[in-house]
């Protein structure tokens, strides 16, 4: 899901100059400019955090898949472990092959979570509007 800038209404309305409108009227045309341009950039910031959190929330998964597999494969090696110390040969080598299998399974889904949370960029648009408008309001003051 992409998120596109939604296009912004002409800030001057059609019929008589600025410089014959009552003030109150220019006033109120800027208070409902602001108004929609505030409700658009927060539109603009709930997309994006939206798409954020899918990531965070795929990430998150795995992390919790790496950590069943890390649990796993402490179970498992010690259940080796003891078989091995046991027996010496047998079941204990058969425990210890699963525990390997946790171990890689940990490994590799640690590694995917890892990949995908370092993509995690922000509301880069947001911030990026937000600077626009900031210098397009410094610009006013001069």
């Amino acid at each position: 899901m992409t998120v596109t800038q939604p296009q912004a209404e002409p800030v001057h309305r059609a019929g008589a100059p600025d410089e014959d409108r009552p003030i109150g009227v220019i006033l109120t045309d800027i208070k409902g400019d602001l108004g929609r341009l505030v409700g658009e950039q927060l539109a603009i910031a709930k997309a994006e955090m939206r798409q954020e959190g899918v990531k965070a929330g795929i990430g998150g998964g795995l992390i919790a898949a790496a950590l069943l597999g890390g649990f796993m494969m402490l179970l498992f090696g010690s259940l080796a472990a003891v078989y091995g110390l046991g027996h010496l040969l047998g079941n204990g080598w058969a425990a210890l092959i699963v525990a390997g299998v946790w171990l890689l399974f940990a490994l590799f889904t640690g590694l995917i979570a890892r990949s995908v949370l370092k993509r995690l960029n922000g509301p880069q648009l947001t911030i990026a509007t937000l600077k626009e408008n900031l210098e397009w309001a410094r610009s006013l003051k001069k």
